[in-house]
């Protein structure tokens, strides 16, 4: 299923979000070709005084490449648009920065399997946390409230509110 965003300009994104997305598109174009590109991530979050979020992004991103069993599909450094799954890698970062960790597993999994999400929910929660004590916060817009995949899952009951159909 297609994570579907109205198309963002990169020029629009804020500082954090843009770094988050040229390091993610220069970690593909670099493994593609077989390079190593860990100390430019490392310089650049390392100019956003943000600790350790280059290691962190790039397990994220090697979680990934596994998980989904090929690289994130993403845009040449260049590219103007950001592209749907740089998108829902931005947004999952934002959401657990918001404490939406079930919403930012839900995320990953529309690209790789359930239990590979999860194995890399402490990475994304890693960049998220470095981000954030940095005081630099991912400004996602209303699709981190309510992404419109959200919509098409049912409510999920209260706690409580489950009975067994025998009435014990």
């Amino acid at each position: 299923m297609p994570y579907c965003r109205p198309a963002e300009s990169v020029a629009a994104l804020p500082l954090a979000e843009h770094a988050v997305l040229w390091c993610m598109r220069l970690w593909v174009d670099q493994v593609r070709l077989g390079g190593h590109p860990g100390a430019r991530i490392a310089q650049v979050f390392e100019d956003l005084g943000v600790e350790g979020g280059g290691r962190r992004l790039e397990a994220c991103l090697a979680l990934w490449h596994r998980g989904a069993g090929r690289l994130p599909r993403v845009h040449c450094l260049g590219d103007r648009v950001v592209g749907e799954e740089e998108a829902l890698l931005l947004d999952a970062i934002a959401l657990q920065q918001r404490q939406g960790t079930a919403e930012a597993v839900a995320l990953l999994s529309c690209i790789m399997p359930h239990l590979m999400a999860l194995q890399a929910l402490p990475a994304l929660a890693g960049i998220a946390q470095a981000l954030e004590a940095r005081g630099l916060w991912l400004a996602r817009r209303p699709a981190v409230q309510q992404p419109p995949w959200l919509r098409c899952f049912p409510a999920m009951p209260g706690p409580g509110s489950l009975h067994p159909a025998n009435g014990h």
